[in-house]
């Protein structure tokens, strides 16, 4: 089954604006080379704070499924829909569609999220020595194996 396309929701778009100028400042190079890539990255966003899943209101910027197939980011999100749900079930490609949906509201959950932590944000214009210092704050110290348990097959 081809891989649906994504929608940002029209609230985030100010904040799909901000993120997709971000520069490394050494290379100058985006630090998100795609839309897709800032999708993945809200989404992981999203779960890591067990946000709920947005519901989109009004779509605005689409993101084309082959742009996410092409980049080889479906397997990504295959596995990030994996970690939510820890049945394989979820990948049965009848499931595709619905899948990508789910993901689509979570993106938009971590979008609207960061669009809020980044508020008011005068002395780092993008956010992004907000953001990074957050991810190290939350990061753990020691990485552990995962627990599979949990995991059905």
């Amino acid at each position: 089954m081809a891989v649906p396309d994504l929608f940002f929701c029209e609230q985030t778009i100010q904040i799909v604006s901000r993120l997709s100028e971000v520069k490394d400042e050494e290379t100058k190079e985006k630090l998100f080379q795609s839309f897709a890539q800032l999708a993945i990255f809200a989404g992981v966003w999203s779960i890591s704070k067990n946000l709920k899943p947005k519901k989109l209101q009004n779509r605005s910027r689409e993101i084309p499924g082959t742009a996410i197939e092409n980049g080889e980011f479906d397997k990504v999100i295959d596995v990030i829909l994996l970690s939510i749900s820890k049945d394989v079930e979820i990948l049965d490609p009848k499931n595709t569609k619905d899948n990508y949906l789910v993901f689509e509201e979570y993106v938009n959950s971590g979008l609207l999220d960061l669009q809020k932590f980044l508020k008011n944000e005068d002395n780092d214009h993008i956010g992004l020595n907000k953001i990074l210092h957050y991810l190290k704050e939350m990061s753990p110290q020691k990485v552990e194996k995962p627990d599979t348990s949990q995991i059905k097959i």
